[in-house]
């Protein structure tokens, strides 16, 4: 599926030094395929993923919680 080569690309950026630390907000936003396992599964053991699972409002609504979710700089 695509969403796990781009995942798996994500995390190569992630792993290549010299890199300042990161924050990664993936947001679901109800999709009815696996997309919301497949961020957790991600997720799972990476203290700088986190995962958004919200109601469906469109891209642009998903987007901007995403942002807003966002603890950092």
């Amino acid at each position: 599926a695509r969403i796990d080569d781009t995942l798996a690309r994500v995390a190569a950026w992630m792993r290549d030094p010299p890199r300042a630390p990161v924050e990664l907000v993936l947001a679901d936003d109800g999709s009815a395929d696996a997309t919301l396992a497949r961020f957790h599964a991600f997720a799972a053991g990476r203290p700088d993923v986190r995962v958004l699972a919200l109601p469906h409002r469109g891209k642009a609504a998903t987007v901007t919680s995403a942002i807003l979710a966002a603890e950092g700089e």
